[in-house]
């Protein structure tokens, strides 16, 4: 469903030559409009969002939306400038300090107003440009990618002149602290450390439990799939999390279908408990793997921190005329029990 545009402003920002250009879509606005349409589609409908409060001393945001609603199109212009300049800003001193680690590219800010079902939101994205071959001229050049994920982005909605539910978006899961903090001077509401123990905790509790009732086996390979994703990324990225754990999982029991915890953990942008886009913190990680298996009333197996796949290739469990056992690779209890056998 395409949004109603209002309103659309764009400049060109290169901080490694300090420079703005501004854009007059009224000529090009045919050309542009589907480009933006995909934005809006993308930001809206993707998963990696994360809320954020926009302080009561901060007057850069409103101040932009009420430039873009007046009438006078000098003041829409020079509001959406001042941004793009402070944007600049902030985009050469992130490059000073970690300029030996990335490099900032150059992109297009797009300032947007626009409407849908009945609601109002003001939006601000930046987009990196990338290299494409001109057809005619046969020349590298440089300019908005029509297919590329939007590179940074905040929304909100506008109720009765005031900035609601607020959100910034990035698809890569990683909100720079020069977007979020320097240029839009908004606060995060949930911390890393509370986002990393939440979302955890309802992924597993809320979600991969169901799982358990109709097989216990699906449920310790999901459960420890889980715990090893957030052991094994830096980033929270819902998107990714659901293409690495989910969609390409064979369930052990045949038949069983995934189909609403997939959807469960779909729908988990729509919980404001938590975000769905943010960095994990190793120290939250509230979850282990790790199981006690009676073995008889004087011992037990203890499976600390191992994946039920790796389990499966040392532990055999065997049935013969004598009864039940289990057979377990291992050099060192191997070693152990051979030296009690001659003692």
């Amino acid at each position: 469903m395409l949004m109603n545009i209002r309103k659309a402003f764009l400049h060109h920002i290169e901080q490694s030559l300090n420079t703005i250009d501004a854009v007059d879509l009224t000529e090009h606005y045919s050309d542009i409009e589907p480009i933006v349409q995909s934005i809006l589609n993308e930001i809206f409908s993707g998963k990696n969002k994360r809320a954020c409060l926009i302080p009561p001393d901060n007057r850069l945001l409103s101040a932009i939306v009420e430039g873009i609603e007046n009438d006078i199109v000098e003041i829409q212009n020079s509001s959406v400038t001042i941004s793009a300049e402070r944007l600049l800003r902030k985009e050469k001193d992130a490059q000073e300090l970690y300029g030996s680690i990335t490099q900032i590219p150059k992109g297009s800010l797009f300032h947007l107003l626009v409407e849908d079902d009945g609601k109002t939101y003001f939006i601000i994205t930046k987009t990196d440009h990338d290299k494409f071959l001109d057809e005619r001229e046969l020349l590298t050049r440089r300019g908005i990618p029509l297919n590329k994920k939007t590179y940074k982005s905040f929304f909100c909605e506008i109720v009765d002149n005031q900035l609601i539910n607020a959100f910034i978006y990035d698809p890569s899961g990683r909100s720079a602290r020069y977007w979020w903090e320097g240029y839009l001077d908004v606060q995060l509401c949930n911390s890393d450390a509370k986002n990393t123990e939440k979302v955890l905790t309802h992924l597993i509790d809320k979600i991969i439990f169901s799982v358990k009732v109709k097989s216990p086996d699906d449920y310790r390979v999901l459960r420890d799939n889980t715990i090893y994703y957030f052991r094994s990324h830096e980033e929270f990225n819902l998107s990714e999390y659901l293409q690495h754990v989910w969609e390409h999982y064979t369930p052990i029991l045949e038949g069983l279908s995934l189909d609403r915890c997939k959807d469960k953990v779909n729908k988990m942008s729509e919980n404001k408990n938590f975000d769905t886009s943010f960095s994990i913190i190793p120290a939250s990680i509230n979850r282990r793997v790790k199981r006690n298996i009676p073995l008889s009333p004087k011992l037990k197996l203890q499976i600390d921190d191992m994946s039920f796949q790796e389990e499966k290739s040392l532990i055999i469990p065997l049935k013969n005329e004598d009864g039940k056992w289990i057979q377990i690779k291992t050099d060192s209890g191997y070693d152990y029990f051979k030296r009690n056998e001659t003692d």
